[in-house]
């Protein structure tokens, strides 16, 4: 694909046709090794941070210690869930109230389950019945791979294309990281902050969401977010994107669990749709995550890249957008 005359990936159909899932150790080899070699033709330094839990591998392009802004999106895949695995990022309530909701669910099926057994075999069994729910669980929460994750993984694509179209000189400014374990209590972002406390505590951390499926462009904030060099300057620019309703959400006021809430001045950016429940994200984790809005994450792709080429002739290494120096 040519995009200005330069021959670019495409990174969309790379994710879901040459490495649709990416949960075995071998299966994120060979995606972590197609992705190096893309991004060193592209002009980048790219490394491998190993840890021994759960043989975490992350891969950072750029430095991390002395970047003024990271990006990042985790490399993963998810699993496939027995329930659909709505999410609703504006309204903690709704969204606990589905997660029991779905418990809830799983324990009627478990206990039909058990029903059955109690009248085939005339025998009782409280341990059979807790290791149905438990297997019920298990399969909800880690299960087998899901199979296509277009939108789940389509923030990885948008990072992808940034990384593609961003000018040698604004890459020097910027750290971008695949984070491994997304789906497993977000133990890549984490074991990263742990190699890097200055990165974790002071720099502009924003990590790339769902961005395929809605027209409600959603910014989830951590406090000291707004007060990190670069935040004012991110903000203003979403807001000129004409085709997206903006809305940015204190991270107390949204019920998302990812690797962002590990920086202190961390942010998720995302795509949602709208109901009267408020914001939500439907089909993730399921078969019916089959569709992505190619136009809508190529308009985000090159609002972010704009946003950082802007940034390079902007930014100085000490200044604090939004505060005042005395």
């Amino acid at each position: 694909m040519k995009k200005n005359g330069v021959i670019t990936v495409e990174w969309n159909k790379v994710l879901s046709e040459k490495y649709p899932v990416r949960r075995t150790q071998e299966q994120k080899q060979a995606f972590l090794m197609f992705v190096t070699q893309e991004l060193e033709k592209m002009g980048y330094s790219v490394k491998l941070e190993n840890t021994p839990v759960l043989k975490n591998k992350n891969l950072i392009a750029g430095d991390p210690d002395h970047c003024r802004i990271m990006l990042f999106s985790n490399y993963d895949t998810p699993a496939h869930k027995i329930l659909p695995d709505l999410r609703f990022p504006g309204n903690p309530f709704i969204d606990m109230l589905y997660q029991v909701l779905n418990a809830f669910l799983l324990l009627m099926i478990a206990l039909a389950v058990y029903l059955v057994f109690n009248l085939v075999s005339g025998r009782t069994s409280a341990v059979f019945f807790l290791a149905v729910y438990a297997f019920l669980l298990f399969l909800q929460i880690e299960g087998f791979p899901n199979q296509p994750n277009r939108n789940a993984q389509s923030g990885l694509a948008v990072l992808l294309t940034v990384m593609e179209r961003l000018s040698p000189e604004a890459r020097s400014s910027v750290c971008f990281a695949l984070f491994d374990h997304g789906e497993m209590g977000h133990c890549g972002a984490k074991s990263f902050c742990k190699s890097h406390l200055q990165t974790q505590y002071t720099r502009l951390s924003v990590e790339f969401g769902p961005m395929g499926v809605g027209n409600e462009l959603l910014l989830v904030t951590q406090k000291l977010a707004r007060k990190a060099t670069g935040y004012h300057r991110v903000v203003e620019s979403l807001l000129q994107c004409k085709d997206f309703a903006f809305q940015e959400l204190p991270v107390m006021f949204s019920a998302c669990r990812s690797g962002f809430r590990s920086f202190s001045c961390g942010m998720l950016l995302m795509c949602a749709k709208k109901n009267t429940a408020g914001f939500f994200l439907p089909h993730l984790h399921t078969k019916h995550d089959n569709y992505v809005d190619e136009k809508q994450m190529d308009i985000l792709a090159d609002v972010i890249a704009g946003t950082l080429e802007a940034k390079k002739s902007h930014d100085k290494p000490d200044d604090t957008d939004g505060q005042k120096k005395t």
